[in-house]
């Protein structure tokens, strides 16, 4: 009996041990990464749109940076930007921004919606403008 309980305890504190581990590894922080590729908001709508499978194997999970025009701004704090056929989720704490305004956004590819023809990217953060 003992020879059995030894190894099934040794198990159970094992997987609770990766458990734990899992469950406090800290969030990852698109922000601070590089961003791999840059396009404007309908260069990213027409790659996605044409061939989604093989564009989202290389850029999907990726930072990417997209800039456009802001066509309109939803949500209670203003934390989900639309632009030209890109739908961004924005991270808390971001400049304030008007629609009609170019932005340059670095935020996570998640996928591409076939009804509205809308590249979906969640943990956005807008870049400050290069002059």
């Amino acid at each position: 009996m003992k020879k059995i309980i030894f190894p099934i305890v040794s198990v159970v504190l094992v997987a609770a041990a990766i458990g734990y581990y899992m469950f406090n590894k800290p969030h990852r922080d698109v922000a601070s990464e590089r961003a791999i590729y840059t396009f404007e908001d309908q260069q990213l709508n027409q790659l996605l749109s044409k061939n989604f499978d093989s564009a989202f194997s290389v850029m999907g999970d990726q930072p990417i940076e997209v800039s456009g025009e802001i066509k309109s701004i939803e949500g209670d704090h203003n934390n989900l930007i639309v632009l030209n056929g890109v739908v961004v989720q924005l991270q808390d704490n971001q400049p304030a921004v008007l629609i009609g305004d170019h932005v340059t956004i670095k935020a996570r590819l998640t996928g591409f919606d076939d009804l509205f023809m809308e590249a979906k990217l969640d943990q956005g953060t807008i870049q400050p403008k290069n002059e």
